[in-house]
Order: structure tokens, then sequence, then C-alpha cells
């Protein structure tokens, strides 16, 4: 092969990858604003409708806080590639990173996230017992 065959196939690549970022970009768009948590799981444990509601994820630009018992901030960086989409939630506080998957559909965020640092990005909007996944359905808080 070619240098000249390997840059064209190179180029022929580079609006599927500007699409995809566009596509990113448009979703991490669309997730700004207040979201309040209406279920969750953990662990394979679901919560009360009570501990659900008092999650609340805020998204400003590439910044996240998550608030429970407790804040944790971080950035968040939607990949619109991958199917299931693709979510890195990164913490401020101990630079830990969790890989996730999400889905975004009008006033509806679903989010699904493993261990910190963990290797395993989950591929369901489900949580198992023992697998360390966090599920959570937001609904967008109307101003």
């Amino acid at each position: 092969m070619t240098v000249r065959t390997l840059l064209l196939a190179a180029a022929s690549l580079l609006p599927l990858a500007f699409a995809d970022d566009e596509a990113s970009k448009k979703d991490l768009e669309s997730m700004q604003g207040v979201w309040k948590g209406q279920k969750a799981k953990a662990n394979g444990q679901e919560f009360t409708a009570d501990d659900a509601a008092k999650l609340e994820l805020t998204v400003e630009k590439d910044a996240y806080t998550l608030k429970a018992n407790g804040e944790v901030k971080g950035t968040l960086k939607p990949d619109a590639s991958k199917k299931p989409a693709a979510l890195d939630l990164t913490r401020s506080s101990d630079n830990k990173t969790l890989l996730g998957i999400y889905e975004i559909d009008g006033d509806t965020l679903k989010v699904a996230v493993g261990k910190p640092d963990g290797k395993d990005r989950p591929t369901t909007f489900d949580s198992a017992p023992d697998t360390g996944v966090v599920y959570v359905l937001f609904k967008r808080e109307k101003k």
C-alpha cells in the first residue's frame, strides 16, 4: 500500500469522525441543566422513590455536580459514536474516571456507570448484584 493510498483512506474517514464529534457536542448541549432522579439502582438494589428523588445532576458546559448524600463534582465527556452512547465521568476529588453509557431523549436522561477506574463499561441500563454498576433515570427539572 502506498503512502498516497493510506492518506486517501485516512482523509475519507475524517467526515465520519467529525459527524460523531458533532453528535457528541449536540448531546452535551442537550444535557445542560438540572436533572432530578426518578428511578435508581445500585449493585442490583432498587432505590426507594424518595431516595431516587434525592439525586440531582447539574450539567454546565462539560462539568457536572451530583448531589445525593453529599456532592460530587467533575467533568463529563459523551461519545455519541458508540452504541450505546458512552459517557466518561471524571471526579474532581480524586481524578478517577467512571466509564458509563447514556441515552438522552428530550427531558429524559438514562445513565449507567461502573466502578471508579473500572475497566468495563456497562452495556445495559440496569444494575445487577456485585457489578458495582449504578443506573439512574433522570428527568429534566422545569424552570
